[in-house]
């Protein structure tokens, strides 16, 4: 997921995520979906650096859907007192 969240920072174009935005969807839900707090992390980091690199809005509010799990993982990561 690190690999992913340097590869979006700085190499991904906005037509490549629009295009693929479902395929990037299923992906990061995936990984959200995982037994490992480490991976959830990972993910969470990924995810946000993605999102943060996309320039529309409109092309942001498509990934709503994993919003509910990115704060199940901030809960328990605050549970657990991962750093």
């Amino acid at each position: 997921m690190y690999n992913f969240e340097i590869l979006s920072e700085y190499h991904l174009s906005q037509d490549h995520i629009v295009k693929n935005s479902q395929t990037f969807l299923g992906l990061f839900s995936q990984t959200l979906q995982e037994d490992d707090i480490s991976v959830k992390v990972a993910s969470l980091k990924a995810i946000t650096s993605f999102l943060s690199s996309i320039e529309d809005t409109d092309e942001v509010v498509k990934y709503k859907s994993m919003m509910e799990g990115l704060l199940d993982v901030v809960i328990q990561v605050m549970q657990s007192d991962e750093t």
